[in-house]
């Protein structure tokens, strides 16, 4: 779930909102393992499955995600509420 994507869309509006979405969908694309599957689920949430994942290594993937959205410079980030895009996993 990308945190506060409605103000963000609200304020910079749909097309830069699918700026924000297309950029979600490459970090996961390009941060999940081989065999694992990551899509948008609807609105700004995506769902990644991990198969042959136990608890430990999923949650240490859903941080190295969480830090990857944080990190990503995406336009006018700064203006929102926390100062960058940020993701729930």
């Amino acid at each position: 779930d990308v945190d506060n994507f409605k103000h963000y869309n609200d304020t910079h509006g749909h097309q830069m909102g699918d700026v924000v979405l297309a950029s979600i969908a490459a970090i996961l694309k390009r941060s999940v393992r081989r065999g694992d599957l990551a899509a948008r689920f609807g609105g700004e949430e995506f769902v990644v499955l991990l198969p042959k994942c136990d608890k430990p290594a999923a949650l240490k993937i859903a941080e190295k995600l969480r830090q990857a959205v944080e990190e990503e410079e995406i336009p006018y980030q700064e203006q929102q509420p926390l100062g960058n895009l940020t993701a729930t996993f």
